[in-house]
């Protein structure tokens, strides 16, 4: 699953049914890291509703990031409440400018990764977690910033994804290339990943929920 340039109130992805919808106020077709982005908000948010292939990070495997700006002191980021999340630290956390990775799976609930590197507002970061069946790990412009020990299957949930909002909690800031995989990125992956999808399409398509953000720009320019 990717998101990128959006042109309607409703986003497609790259041919798995993800179409997220934009909520109150969401802009598209604002500038991004690469090309198009997408801007939240107060209480804004793209809305991804449950299908077949959001539900399969189910395993003991995943991998969510992309190209984020905080313009704004944020407390939320990009949650599927119960399964996984991957969000800017708020003012009463451990590292107000970090970010935080989590999963919960079926051995033990919740395993968080607190970032330690600060994140610079208004400047586009690559941020990415990934869980590879025995930790969780942040990773900051493509270097590792923290690891934590989890092991389980990523649990199921019957809610859907939320990018940029989770209840009160608002995310305010850009987001580009948004990406999600179930299964472990290699951290070569990841580096070719930052260079865009367009530099993206070289790594093997094997696992992966989505095709690229770029090249969905370049057939329609709607998701």
């Amino acid at each position: 699953m990717a998101y990128g340039s959006l042109m309607t109130k409703q986003i497609r992805s790259s041919g798995n049914n993800n179409h997220g919808v934009l909520d109150n106020g969401a802009k598209a077709g604002q500038a991004g890291k690469f090309g198009d982005s997408i801007v939240t908000k107060l209480q804004q948010a793209v809305t991804v509703p449950i299908t077949k292939s959001l539900d399969s990070i189910n395993k003991n495997q995943m991998s969510l990031g992309g190209w984020f700006r905080v313009d704004e002191p944020s407390d939320t980021g990009h949650r599927r409440n119960g399964a996984y999340l991957l969000e800017d630290q708020s003012g009463g956390e451990q590292n107000p400018d970090g970010w935080v990775f989590a999963v919960w799976t079926d051995a033990g609930g919740i395993g968080l990764a607190w970032g330690k590197k600060k994140v610079k507002p208004g400047v586009w970061t690559h941020i990415t977690g990934i869980y590879d069946s025995k930790k969780i790990h942040l990773y900051i412009n493509g270097e590792l910033d923290v690891s934590s020990p989890k092991e389980g299957k990523v649990t199921q949930v019957a809610v859907p994804l939320g990018l940029g909002k989770y209840g009160g909690e608002t995310y305010v800031g850009g987001m580009d290339e948004v990406f999600l995989y179930n299964r472990a990125l290699s951290v070569d992956e990841l580096k070719t990943i930052m260079k865009s999808f367009d530099v993206a399409l070289t790594v093997s398509s094997r696992d992966k929920l989505a095709t690229c953000w770029a090249s969905l720009k370049q057939i329609d320019r709607i998701f």
